[in-house]
């Protein structure tokens, strides 16, 4: 009984939950200002206006976040799908570099990677491009690194011998991994998209570099309703995010389990 209520134990629990209090509470507090009609810690009644299409450019900014993330989450996932088979399964010359470079995306600052892309743009007829081309463009090289560690660790996995197998039954290798090696990767490249999408959905610095008017990511505008709006409207914005996040989440996980199972 003491081992089950020890002091270190009992320490633990009170860690974790103070840290969950830490992550949990302030998304709660954002919910709860998104229905508040005044200006409150605690509402005494709920209302959606704040969630009325109009306010804040809500349904624009969702549509162009998704016109964004989705193409360049997709297009990771095929760009980073060649370069793990590559660096799983060849020796060459540059492999460890190749590797190296896909963590740079991650640990270079935003506001530098922002600067450097805007600056890489306006030199080359990209500047001329409608926005969302150009954002796609710039967020599939920010989601390439997280795509590609996934997938990379996925192919580390498979057992060599079932290519192997494979070859020796006559299956070309192109037909192996379209049959058998893709299926196997399912997992980990649903942990990529997911892991992908969020980081591109939810960027702002970079994006605010590339942004041109009439063309406003949820993320920038629900900066630019926190500056020049009603704190109301920009819960409201950021509950919509985190909604959206969550189901997009939740349902990936369910697609997770299910390959596992079988």
């Amino acid at each position: 009984m003491a081992g089950k209520y020890s002091p270190f134990r009992i320490l633990m629990w009170a860690i974790m939950l103070i840290f969950a209090l830490y992550v949990v509470l302030p998304l709660v507090i954002v919910v709860l200002q998104s229905f508040n009609p005044r200006i409150t810690l605690i509402p005494q009644e709920f209302t959606l206006r704040w969630y009325q299409m109009r306010t804040g450019g809500l349904l624009p900014a969702l549509g162009a976040s998704l016109m964004i993330s989705v193409p360049a989450v997709i297009t990771g996932i095929l760009v980073s799908l060649p370069l793990a088979y590559a660096t799983t399964h060849y020796e060459f010359r540059g492999k460890a570099f190749i590797r190296q470079m896909l963590v740079l995306p991650i640990i270079i600052p935003g506001v530098v990677l922002g600067l450097a892309y805007l600056q890489l743009l306006n030199s080359t007829p990209l500047r001329d491009m409608h926005p969302a081309f150009v954002l796609i463009l710039v967020h599939t090289i920010i989601v390439i690194p997280y795509a590609a560690r996934p997938i990379i660790a996925g192919f580390e996995t498979i057992d060599p011998a079932i290519e192997e197998a494979s070859a020796t039954l006559g299956a070309r290798p192109f037909s192996t991994f379209l049959k058998i090696i893709l299926p196997l990767l399912v997992p980990a490249i649903l942990s990529g998209g997911i892991l992908g999408f969020a980081r591109s959905i939810n960027d702002f610095i970079i994006t605010l570099f590339l942004i041109q008017p009439g063309f406003v990511p949820l993320s920038v505008q629900v900066f630019q309703t926190t500056q020049f709006g009603l704190p109301q409207v920009t819960a409201a914005l950021g509950s919509i995010l985190l909604l959206f996040s969550l189901i997009f989440v939740t349902a990936a996980e369910a697609i997770l389990r299910l390959e596992t199972r079988r």
